[in-house]
């Protein structure tokens, strides 16, 4: 016996909608105008997809990340945006930071952040190389999104799909997102 498919407060899972992600998302948007009551996901094909993830965090500490998938020809990557900063190398504050998944660089790095609400956005993005050679970097368009895999409250893994895929492919692009709180 299989269990019930998960409900969504639209009753609709749009994988078979014959609509992109991003599509899925606008209609979500319409029929719940109001922020506060709207879900933060849509379904498909049973799952909880989402295109930004808003975390809650330490006000200070560490975010690791960890590629999980090698690198392919459809070049992927992880924002975070934060209402404080993250700390690179050079000393540096930034409030978005992009770190791409290129086998020149090592599949764990760690960055200091500083949140002043204790919250994380977290998205995906990928390089798109369009017919004519134009590359774009691309975040929720088309069917760029992620499901999300909580392990605990500092440690999640997102499996991704980039804009272009079709239909998503959410084994495109693996991570795991890790918060270690300052002590």
């Amino acid at each position: 016996m299989s269990a019930a498919p998960k409900q969504h407060p639209t009753g609709t899972d749009y994988a078979t909608s014959g609509r992109t992600i991003q599509e899925a998302m606008v209609e979500l948007a319409r029929l719940y105008p109001d922020k506060a009551q709207r879900p933060d996901h849509i379904l498909w094909e049973g799952h909880q997809v989402k295109t930004a993830d808003l975390i809650q965090v330490p006000n200070r500490g560490h975010v690791e990340l960890e590629f999980l998938s090698p690198a392919s020809a459809v070049i992927h990557g992880v924002d975070m945006s934060t209402d404080g900063w993250f700390q690179l190398l050079d000393g540096k504050h930034v409030n978005l930071l992009r770190t791409w998944n290129d086998p020149r660089y090592e599949s764990i790095v760690t960055y200091p952040y500083f949140s002043k609400t204790g919250t994380l956005h977290v998205w995906n993005v990928c390089r798109v190389v369009y017919p004519g050679g134009k590359t774009v970097e691309e975040k929720w368009t088309g069917n760029s999104a992620f499901r999300v895999e909580r392990l605990s409250n500092q440690v999640s893994i997102y499996s991704c799909s980039h804009a272009e895929s079709r239909p998503p492919d959410f084994e495109a692009f693996i991570f795991k997102l890790t918060i270690r709180p300052d002590k």
